[in-house]
């Protein structure tokens, strides 16, 4: 989707897909009868510190045909304010681990060029995004989708379990390393005819975390339904696939709605987080991150192949209505009323509204 350039300043229209959205609560809207709004990212929440979110990255090459334009302050503060030190700390191991500039101006520039539209009967914003996944908002658009999809296959299969597997580590071991032997040992395990007698479908997701001595922890959370699992069992294969760990936890899901999201909600946030940054020095996040690359986050198993690689086409059904930044000025008085009663912390981003005579009818 193609949108035209923001008021009051010359850039690139970029043609970015719009990120997922999330549900929230119905509001009364102004303009046109529009009614039920659709939240966006993990922005809408309180700023976490005083950090500025904004991150200027100098321009690579020329400017005429990049498809991610700068960011302005508004839009920064809006998508990112929620986690603006944690980004600071994250564009900084990116760079020290190396990526390229492209990638760095992607990252900086994540919820640019951002409309309020609507999609439907829904009030929506959408932007140009990163999709990085150290990007924490673009990665709680995928978290809601790939929760969905778990939550409906869990709740349509009999015997789910939730699993977790664990991988004895030695101090001074590096992650690489240990990265390389869980996963073959997770391949072996799914290989066992024990593992494909019990397990028909389900994911894993990976998280690493950081011990108390500093040894690195990585280990695998899985949902898989099929046979019921005992615990004994699990643990004997578990053995047997890695050679020296057997320590493993297993926790039926119940059938029931709360259990299965409780569930899906669990084991697909490390696939969109692996691991948290409050516990990680920033050389530990450097290592992380070379450690990570391309490497997959979530699993696949059985009939479950395919899942989470599924994208909403959200574009051809969004109606532009202004830029975000542009939302403070009379013309759009009454759709910036709006946007405020459906993102609250909208309006600290906002210059304060010019006077208008036009009186706000809900």
């Amino acid at each position: 989707m193609t949108r035209p350039p923001k008021c009051g300043r010359m850039r690139p229209v970029s043609q970015g897909r719009p990120s997922s959205t999330t549900p929230t609560e119905t509001l009364p809207l102004a303009p046109t009868g529009v009614a039920g709004c659709a939240g966006l990212s993990s922005s809408l929440e309180h700023p976490e510190t005083s950090a500025e979110p904004h991150i200027a990255v100098p321009a690579h090459g020329p400017r005429d045909w990049d498809e991610h334009p700068d960011i302005t302050l508004i839009e920064s503060r809006f998508r990112h304010s929620g986690w603006a030190h944690n980004r600071r700390r994250v564009f900084a191991a990116l760079k020290d681990a190396g990526v390229g500039h492209r990638r760095l101006e992607r990252f900086a520039n994540c919820g640019c060029n951002a409309w309020l539209a609507t999609r439907g009967e829904e009030l929506v914003i959408v932007a140009d995004h990163c999709h990085d996944r150290w990007c924490e908002p673009c990665q709680v658009a995928r978290r809601a989708m790939l929760r969905a999809e778990v939550f409906l296959r869990v709740r349509n299969a009999q015997g789910g379990r939730m699993l977790t597997l664990t991988l004895r580590t030695l101090t001074g071991q590096k992650l690489p390393d240990i990265l390389c032997r869980l996963k073959d040992a997770f391949r072996r395990l799914r290989q066992r005819q024990w593992w494909k007698e019990h397990v028909k479908g389900g994911v894993a997701c990976l998280e690493v975390k950081r011990g108390k001595r500093g040894n690195w922890h990585p280990h695998l959370h899985v949902v898989c339904v099929g046979q019921p699992v005992r615990h004994a069992d699990l643990s004997r294969e578990w053995l047997a696939a890695t050679g020296d760990s057997s320590i493993v936890w297993v926790t039926p899901i119940n059938g029931d709605e709360k259990s299965c999201h409780d569930a899906a909600a669990y084991v697909v946030k490390y696939a969109t987080k692996p691991m948290s940054m409050s516990s990680l020095t920033h050389t530990d996040l450097v290592a992380a991150m070379l450690a990570l690359k391309g490497k997959k986050l979530i699993t696949p198993i059985g009939d479950w192949e395919g899942i989470g690689k599924e994208e909403p086409d959200e574009a051809s059904r969004v109606t532009n209505i202004c830029p975000l930044d542009c939302l403070h000025e009379p013309q759009h008085a009454r759709w910036r009323e709006a946007a405020v009663r459906k993102w609250p912390s909208l309006a600290q981003f906002l210059p304060h509204p010019t006077s208008s005579d036009e009186e706000f009818v809900p």
